[in-house]
């Protein structure tokens, strides 16, 4: 068998280095899937500084430029802007066109490839196009994101003809197809991302009864955007700093607002689509930053670490320190931290959206509350912060669950058998 990895036309792929979420996931099914009889493909941006082909044992990489399709796109989108988004269910990066070079010189090459299966992450207007080339090979669309319950439905309607599986990676995902394209229920199934628990418990975690001598630590862990919630978490961490005085919050992450055509515009969620007040003109730029450097106080300022973007494998150690893992997303199809969380034996409180409680189980592995209410996060945060016992039946009940369900041997066996039905 021989299955080929599209991947989004912005990311940096490298066999040396896994960042984005997507590419983690693939990269270690594929290490997961190592003695099955398959090779791979994997398909990416060419980047200067990497070579167009690369091969690691069974591992195939092909980079096609992405230059072209860059410079003829900054004119539609700044017009695009300057509209005001006429057409918010179609917006340019949904259309056929964007990315339309890179899309045909992978399409291209495939035909040369022999390939069996073709994985697409999340742009479905790449489908009809590898059918088109390819009229045989099996396509799955992989999405990450809510993208094919929110764009125009006639629009997604006729790409998923193209598709023979659409796996979500949540039931929240999958159910936006289910329900709105029924017809495509058949051919629409979930598989979850999975975590290494080797790689966040081969490193000492406090000793059960240690108290940590410069104070609790809570912990976030992701990119620092709206749509992640980390306002109300610093308006709940005022809260808490009042009640806790040694109380310290890790934030782990690079600042960098998803583009708001991407989130805001597209959601019909009356919350998410209220994060408008942090992107500013017609441009819709946003300093979401500096905004949440503006929400601290004087005495709580000093106990925020706005730690930064580290390799996947250092965040590691921010796991180990932390005692609460806490992510108030307004949106999240799946949230990897939970896992890696669970992974770390420590509980996770999260707000009632999207995947995220198909994760966590309240009372169970951590807490889940309602997004955008200070008050009711920083409640469960001092519940936890109270009881120990509480902290370490729940980080308990969640690294067993992560061993029963998101391992990457679980989730790569699951795979499997999608290809093999196929």
């Amino acid at each position: 068998m021989k299955v080929a990895y599209i991947n989004q036309p912005f990311e940096y792929i490298s066999h040396q280095f896994q960042g984005s979420s997507i590419w983690i996931q693939t990269f270690q099914v594929m290490r997961a899937l190592a003695d099955r009889p398959v090779d791979f493909v994997v398909y990416a941006p060419h980047f200067a500084d990497q070579t167009a082909t690369e091969a690691h044992g069974n591992l195939h990489y092909r980079r096609f430029s992405t230059r072209l399709d860059e410079t003829l796109a900054k004119p539609v989108r700044f017009l695009e802007k300057i509209a005001g988004y006429p057409r918010p269910k179609k917006p340019f990066y949904a259309s056929r066109w964007h990315y339309n070079t890179y899309i045909h010189q992978i399409a291209r090459d495939l035909r040369s490839q022999q390939v069996d299966i073709v994985t697409i992450f999340n742009y479905s207007q790449f489908a009809p196009i590898i059918r088109a080339y390819n009229p045989h090979v099996h396509i799955i669309l992989h999405m990450t994101c809510d993208w094919l319950g929110q764009l125009d439905p006639g629009t997604i309607d006729r790409r998923l003809e193209s598709v023979d599986l659409v796996l979500g990676c949540s039931h929240h995902v999958t159910n936006l197809v289910v329900n709105r394209f029924p017809h495509h229920a058949h051919k629409s199934k979930t598989l979850y991302n999975g975590v290494s628990l080797e790689a966040f418990t081969n490193q000492a975690h406090k000793p059960q009864g240690e108290t940590n001598p410069e104070g609790k630590r809570l912990l976030f862990v992701g990119r620092i955007s709206p749509e992640k919630g980390l306002h109300t978490l610093l308006q709940a961490f005022e809260i808490v700093a009042q009640q806790d005085p040694y109380v310290q919050l890790d934030i782990v992450g690079s600042p960098g607002s998803a583009p708001y055509e991407f989130m805001v515009l597209v959601s019909d969620d009356p919350l998410v689509k209220a994060l408008a007040r942090f992107y500013q003109g017609r441009f819709k730029r946003s300093d979401y930053f500096q905004q949440l450097q503006n929400l601290l106080s004087a005495d709580t300022r000093s106990r925020v670490n706005f730690a930064g973007s580290f390799p996947h494998h250092e965040v590691v150690k921010y796991y180990q320190q932390a005692d609460i893992l806490i992510n108030p997303s307004l949106t999240e199809a799946f949230g990897i931290s939970l896992v890696e969380a669970m992974a770390s034996k420590i509980p996770a409180i999260v707000t009632r959206v999207g995947g995220m409680v198909e994760i966590v189980s309240d009372e169970v592995t951590g807490r889940v509350v309602q997004p955008e209410n200070p008050a009711e996060l920083a409640s469960a945060i001092l519940n936890l912060l109270a009881s120990e016992s509480k902290r370490e039946a729940m980080g308990a009940a969640g690294y067993q669950r992560a061993a029963n369900t998101f391992t990457w041997q679980h989730i790569s066996d699951q795979l499997w058998d999608y290809y093999q039905n196929l």
